[in-house]
């Protein structure tokens, strides 16, 4: 067994925890700006300048500070040059100036236990060499509450070195001590200008800072060290403040195990190799699981078997599956699929044991027994709703004797069901099954009926089947479309020269040209030859039907009739 000592370095005490280390917090603060004395004494905080950071005036105090001898208390340390930087700064900062501020120093105080109260009373001890001591303000600021308090100034003096220590409590107030008097050290504790007591009962974790202005030109310094001393509450009197102390009730520290961890905080403080019980308990090892289904072995009923940590009914073994549900585990039962049975008995596992004629045979085995099968459909007629019928064991929709078939898939069965493959109808309705009942002119007639769809004012004046607003040639049985020669003209072409006979100048006499070199209306291939010439065997001539070549060429074609025919002995055709 062995007690943990908590380390006091520069003989105050500092628990391990005051080694956290917090990340700076940047801070603008205006230059130039120097509190007047009323606001030395009073603590008042400085104002804004050109928009830079404000320091609320925070001038009441709260509550009390408590009496610090009136109950136990521990003293801790954080000094500049382990918890800080700019630990040894320039006065002024600019090396080319001998009359300005010094880059602020800061102090990192680490985060306390949750339930600190704050602290009894905050000390600060500075070490500064300047030439001329007496054009020195020192400051110093608690940056999370933005608390400022004056602790230096006006010391009245030209001697150079401060090392002081600056408690509320000393009997000597600064400026009444030796360090206002020429020729004299500046050494020892004394009351600061300010009070520090501004600073009693708060949090102390974050940033402070220490800020000198040197207000005479032809001189500078430079800050040596400096450091802050808290008091706080220490009620098991372990010289470890509560705020920072891991185990505030025990006074000891005791480490039975001596595992370097405290027994107040040791989950298993007789076991140096576990903090915590972990999976097997303080001391046995959470490796001892072979069947590493996370039990240790010395409590697991079934160290082998990852699937089980108890032997259970079936043993180590065999699982305690209850595949039927009947609480007798498969391994034990021997119908695990039957929930009814344990035993095959008189029928059998999965049969009830049924001897309704008592000849010690199961009547499974013996068909339906008395009840017998007449439809033989394996199902005993007692239990069969269509014992005469072996497609059905249950009377359904449309009974025993027809099947309860949904041809259309409406969800009506056929029996019951006039258009059984019309899945949009169950009657067949004013147009009949597989028709939509569609009636636009409601007219009684269904639509599909009426050739045309009895739609209002439309009909089929020529009977072609195509109703007359689709039909191109309504009064035409033969045509549907105008085509090349109109309604009621058939496209027709005779000498099959690719040219319908209602615009071919010469119809019986193949001319795709449709050459017409005289301009009369008819083609050349049907022109007569010259007087005294016979007709060209085959040809004929042909009188050019009335089409819309023009009556112009009509009329020069009826002028020149005669004398064409009596040039040419060939008989005419039209």
């Amino acid at each position: 067994m062995r007690r943990i000592v908590s380390h006091r370095p520069s003989g105050a005490v500092k628990t391990r925890h005051a080694g956290w280390r917090t990340p700076p917090l940047s801070l603008a603060t205006p230059r130039g700006w120097m509190p007047s004395k009323k606001e030395r004494r009073g603590g008042i905080h400085p104002p804004s300048r050109n928009g830079l950071f404000i320091f609320p005036m925070m001038l009441v105090v709260l509550w009390i500070t408590p009496n610090v001898a009136s109950a136990m208390s521990a003293i801790i340390l954080f000094d500049c040059e382990e918890f800080g930087n700019g630990c040894e700064n320039r006065i002024p900062e600019d090396p080319g100036q001998t009359e300005g501020q010094m880059d602020p120093s800061s102090i990192f105080v680490p985060e306390s236990q949750p339930e600190c109260e704050g602290v009894y009373d905050v000390d600060i001890s500075v070490n500064i060499y300047h030439h001329h001591r007496g054009s020195l303000d020192v400051f110093l600021i608690h940056v999370p509450t933005e608390t400022i308090i004056v602790l230096i100034s006006g010391l009245n003096s030209d001697e150079s070195h401060i090392d002081v220590t600056l408690d509320d409590e000393a009997a000597i107030d600064i400026l009444t001590s030796s360090c206002s008097r020429p020729n004299s050290e500046c050494r020892g504790t004394f009351q600061p200008i300010g009070s520090l007591s501004d600073f009693d009962l708060i949090d102390p974790a974050g940033e402070w800072q220490l800020r000198i202005n040197d207000q005479r030109a032809n001189d500078s310094g430079m800050l040596v060290s400096w450091s802050l001393a808290f008091t706080f509450p220490d009620e098991d009197g372990d010289e470890i403040p509560d705020c920072y102390d891991p185990c505030p009730d025990d006074s000891n520290l005791l480490d039975r195990d001596e595992d370097g961890i405290a027994d107040c905080l040791d989950g298993c403080p007789d076991d140096p190799d576990k903090a915590e019980p972990g999976m097997c308990g303080c001391g046995i090892p959470d490796t001892d699981d072979r069947d590493n289904d996370g039990v240790c072995d010395e409590q697991d009923g079934c160290p082998d078997n990852p699937d089980k940590i108890d032997p259970g009914p079936c043993g180590c073994e065999l699982p305690d599956t209850d595949s039927d549900g009947d609480g007798r585990p498969d391994c034990r039962d021997p119908c695990p699929d039957d929930p009814n049975k344990i035993n095959p008995g008189l029928c059998g596992c999965g049969v009830p044991d049924i001897d309704l004629d008592d000849d010690g045979v199961c009547d499974f085995d013996q068909g339906c027994g008395k009840q017998g099968d007449r439809d033989n459909d394996g199902i005993c007629d007692d239990e069969d709703g269509c014992p005469d019928n072996p497609d059905k064991i249950d009377p359904g929709t449309c009974g025993c004797e027809a099947p309860d078939t949904d041809s259309d898939g409406d969800g009506r069965p056929d029996c019951r069901d006039d258009c059984p493959d019309d899945p949009g109808k169950t009657r067949p309705g004013l147009c009949g099954c597989g028709v939509p009942d569609v009636d636009l002119d409601n007219n009684g007639v269904c639509d599909v009926d009426e050739g045309c769809g009895g739609l209002p004012n439309t009909n089929d004046r020529d009977n072609d089947g195509v109703c007359d607003d689709e039909d191109g040639c309504p009064d035409d049985p033969d045509k549907v479309a105008p085509g090349l020669c109109g309604c009621d003209v058939v496209d027709e072409d005779r000498d099959n020269d690719g040219v319908a006979d209602c615009i071919d100048n010469c119809p019986n006499v193949a001319n795709p040209d449709q050459t017409d070199s005289d301009d009369d209306g008819i083609g050349d291939a049907c022109t007569a030859p010259p007087a005294g010439e016979p007709c060209a065997s085959g040809t004929g001539m042909s009188v050019m039907p009335m089409t819309l070549l023009g009556l112009g060429r009509l009329r020069r074609r009826q002028k020149n009739r005669s004398n064409t025919r009596a040039k040419c002995r060939c008989a005419s055709s039209v």
